[in-house]
């Protein structure tokens, strides 16, 4: 315990530094020369061969006239996060600590150091090695990456790694936190080794391609640890199922984002497609295909009223272990239902949200709303998993769900800005009423964000 004890101090004195240094960084700021306004310079050089405009645009497919359109100060933002990234990327050796809590591996403590890049910028490498103190066993994880790293425009990697990790569409921020105040850890997890060797190609600046040859092996892991301060601690002693198995594979995805948004959420469309299969010619083991497809599409200036539409689908056949189910609930979608309340082979999901902007709020005349700044974040959803469970046949790909498979809810939220970048930027409280079929009492959830996603 002793031991613990150090290790959880040194974890808490290296955190608070970070944060330290942070706020410092922040404090000297000021107001950004002309040298660092926005140009129209392409970053990948004069010789770039992909120079050509991006099929889907970096802005709003409004054009000129979109109301929601955004502002010249936005870009203050941008440009200091990408300062930020030039400057971690030139960093020749920086140190990583982790310090997380969960029901499975307990308080897990890693530490480790990135190098690079180096070489001309074209090599980086990263290891970490830690300690479950629930499981009492050993962590670890390395990577290689080699390519022109400076513009990421194309690299390859290598990459094994060994611990516990997380599944399910339920992945809240910020759930060591929920899990030893509350003792409400949702997540599902499992004990998974694996390599794997990866290419990323940007065709376009705003597009990335990504292929990979995987090589997993998953096993259950039992829980170890319900300690919290306060709260109940019925999440705490259930964890979903999940199956041993070992095999080869190959995942294909894409991916569309507006420029600079990498560290700031940024008005436009924002595209995720990934297909990952296992099996049949790859290995022995089981034969299976996970498919997803998500889009958002953000409208977001600052100090101004924002709109997120949110959709997608997602496709899992074959003889799937159990842990590869689409599922729907919690921070996954639908926040008026549980995590994990329904799995499946098919999912289909739509979020529509909108954010007054915070004098609106501010006009009314009472000491809670007038001075906390809070805003207003009505939302509608609707989702529907359906499909065999447990996974063995899939069905045809383009099957419907039954009318009774369908749920939706209607909510509101209180949100706060913090805009603590890459630390915190916004928590928000949501009251979620399931409605249709399943009408019920509203089921009260909190959230934080580190980009403000929801």
């Amino acid at each position: 315990m002793r031991t613990l004890a150090w290790l959880l101090l040194f974890g808490a004195l290296s955190v608070s530094r970070g944060v330290a240094a942070a706020l410092a960084d922040a404090s000297t700021q000021g107001t950004p020369a002309a040298a660092d306004e926005p140009s129209n310079e392409n970053p990948f050089g004069a010789d770039d061969p992909f120079a050509a405009e991006d099929p889907f645009g970096a802005g709003s497919p409004f054009g000129d006239d979109d109301p929601f359109g955004m502002e010249t100060t936005d870009w203050d933002s941008v440009f200091a996060a990408v300062d930020d990234d030039f400057d971690r990327a030139s960093g020749r050796l920086s140190p990583i600590i982790d310090l997380t809590y969960d029901k499975v591996a307990g308080f897990h403590i890693a530490g480790g150091v990135t190098v690079g890049p180096v070489w001309e910028r074209r090599i980086r490498t990263e290891s970490r090695f830690g300690y479950d103190f629930g499981r009492s066993k050993p962590t670890g994880q390395g990577s290689v990456r080699l390519g022109e790293l400076d513009k990421e425009r194309y690299w390859v990697q290598i990459e094994a790694h060994s611990g516990i990790a997380s599944f399910g569409s339920h992945q809240p921020y910020g759930n060591p936190i929920f899990a030893i105040v509350g003792g409400y850890d949702a997540r599902s997890y499992l004990r998974e080794e694996g390599g794997e060797l990866r290419f990323s190609w940007k065709p376009y600046r705003t597009w990335t391609l990504q292929t990979a040859l995987l090589r997993t092996h998953q096993a259950p892991s039992p829980l170890t640890s319900s300690e919290h301060i306060f709260g109940s601690d019925r999440w705490m002693e259930q964890n979903a199922l999940a199956k041993r198995w070992t095999g080869t594979g190959i995942e294909l995805s894409a991916s569309h984002r507006p420029r600079y948004s990498e560290d700031v959420v940024l008005p436009g469309t924002y595209i995720t497609a990934n297909v990952r299969t296992h099996g049949g010619a790859l290995s022995s083991g089981p034969e299976f295909t996970h498919a997803s497809v998500s889009g958002k599409q953000i409208w977001l200036p600052r100090g101004k009223d924002e709109l997120y539409v949110i959709a997608d689908l997602g496709f899992t056949g074959g003889d799937a272990p159990p842990q590869f189910a689409q599922d729907l609930g919690g921070h996954g979608g639908l926040r008026g239902f549980e995590p994990r309340f329904v799995t499946g082979t098919h999912r289909a999901f739509l979020r529509a949200q909108f954010a007054w902007a915070n004098d609106k709020v501010g006009k009314i005349k009472t000491p809670i709303f007038g001075k906390t700044k809070l805003r207003f974040v009505p939302f509608a959803e609707v989702g529907s998993v359906w499909g065999t469970d447990p996974i063995h046949d899939a069905g045809d790909l383009a099957d419907l769900p039954d009318r009774n498979q369908v749920h939706w809810d209607l909510g509101v939220g209180l949100r706060r800005n913090v805009d603590s970048s890459g630390l915190l930027s916004y928590l928000q409280v949501d009251f979620a009423w399931p409605m249709g079929a399943d009408t019920g009492p509203a089921r009260i959830t909190l959230t934080l964000s580190a980009r403000g996603f929801d």
